[in-house]
């Protein structure tokens, strides 16, 4: 009997581990569940009233994905579905695409007015985010010794800041982000990803190696 209950003791422990350590996180965005099924998601899409729309001018996507014009955290936006090497992994959220840095003398307004949606959602990111289940990385967000007019020029040159959220997870094999918060030229933008995809994706990349 002793013999039979260390066999199944063994069993569950060998079954936990090789649990996927994901399985308790709700990747989801705006509730819509991130998962490999891309037409439940865009359906999730039409029933919180977000609707196909023209390619953005201008933007660097290509190709026959549509973008989705709806409403996020208060903002009008157009919402772009991202594919990983033909996976879907998750959404991007874009707030100013028709707007640039460099106009001129409306640089500074302009930008300002970027900087301040940025603070906006990385201030809400913080609030919901900032516990044990997550890890919130920052070494590439903005430098607070850096004052706005700072920012946007460097902005204007071409750099990226982001803030990026990850599952706190202990796994061999390296863990993507969850959710992406950045500005650069083209304004602000906000991905929500599954992570478990994003590796899926990328694993196919290597396969061949």
């Amino acid at each position: 009997m002793m013999y039979i209950l260390i066999l199944l003791l063994s069993f569950l422990l060998c079954s936990c581990d090789n649990a996927e350590p994901t399985q308790e996180y709700d990747f989801s965005f705006m509730g819509i569940p991130i998962t490999d099924n891309v037409d439940e998601f865009t359906k999730g899409l039409s029933t919180i009233g977000f609707e196909k729309a023209k390619p953005i001018p201008g933007l660097e996507y290509t190709g026959s994905n549509p973008y989705y014009d709806g409403t996020f955290v208060g903002e009008n936006v157009k919402t772009l579905l991202r594919y990983e090497k033909q996976t879907f992994v998750g959404i991007d959220v874009i707030f100013t695409p028709s707007l640039k840095l460099n106009l001129g003398s409306d640089i500074i307004d302009i930008g300002q007015m970027y900087l301040g949606l940025y603070d906006k959602l990385r201030t809400g990111l913080y609030d919901k985010y900032n516990n044990d289940k997550w890890i919130i990385e920052t070494f590439n967000d903005i430098p607070i010794e850096l004052t706005d007019r700072d920012v946007i020029n460097k902005i204007n040159e071409g750099e990226v800041f982001r803030c990026r959220i990850f599952p706190n997870i202990d796994q061999p094999h390296n863990i993507r982000p969850y959710i992406v918060l950045q500005i650069n030229y083209n304004g602000v933008t906000i991905g929500y990803y599954n992570p478990v995809l994003l590796n899926k994706a990328f694993n196919n990349t290597i396969k061949d190696l």
